[in-house]
């Protein structure tokens, strides 16, 4: 397999990574990208596969990523009861 191909491949796997968590947590691309810090047509390039993100930002995605039971809860913010 070629290495163009395989970046293809990489970015349309990044493209759907992003839609997806948008999605689940239930944010428009706006949202989406103030949580990260960016701008929302960045999130609209990065879920078109038309930009690439950085490891800072990949990073930040993990941390989206875990189950909101695996992080701590802010300060000041009541438990929610289950």
């Amino acid at each position: 397999m070629s290495s163009a191909r395989t970046r293809d491949e990489d970015g349309r796997a990044e493209a759907l990574r992003v839609r997806e968590l948008r999605t689940r947590l239930g944010l428009s691309q706006g949202e989406f990208a103030a949580r990260l810090g960016v701008s929302y047509v960045t999130v609209s390039r990065w879920e078109n596969g038309r930009s690439g993100m950085s490891a800072a930002v990949r990073r930040r995605l993990a941390e989206l990523e875990q189950p909101a039971t695996a992080r701590p809860p802010l300060a000041g913010t009541p438990p929610i009861p289950l």
